[in-house]
């Protein structure tokens, strides 16, 4: 399968958005965008982060041992979308607060809030 074949099927698949943040040794913050976050348990408490191997972000994680998982609102796209750069300044202008909207969706390359009935399930 062809790169361009693969983003499009990956990319047709609705996911949440989440910007994954840590600190480094100095305190200074690191972060990414990423569409791979899944709660895997209540008992004990466990999530799964998947981040790319070369990822400046997961090298931080890996030192600090502790990471947060920000689910983003709708509204975020401009805060989505300069996270998912390899930019020095993410946090430049950055105000930490808690989300008090619906999580942010990610489908066929655009954003869209949680729907707020549930759809019908898809006919395979």
């Amino acid at each position: 399968m062809d790169r361009a074949t693969f983003r499009e099927l990956a990319g047709a698949f609705p996911s949440g958005v989440t910007i994954v943040t840590t600190v480094d040794e100095q305190g200074s913050p690191r972060g990414l965008t990423t569409q791979a976050f899944i709660g895997l348990s209540t008992e004990p408490p466990l999530v799964l982060v998947s981040l790319d191997r070369s990822s400046r972000t997961l090298a931080v994680m890996r030192c600090s041992g502790r990471f947060v998982v920000n689910v983003l609102k709708a509204g975020s796209e401009e805060l989505s979308t300069r996270f998912a750069t390899k930019a020095d300044d993410k946090f430049e202008g950055v105000r930490w607060l808690g989300s008090d909207g619906p999580p942010l969706l990610y489908y066929r390359r655009t954003y869209a809030g949680w729907p707020e009935e549930k759809p019908a399930p898809p006919v395979l």
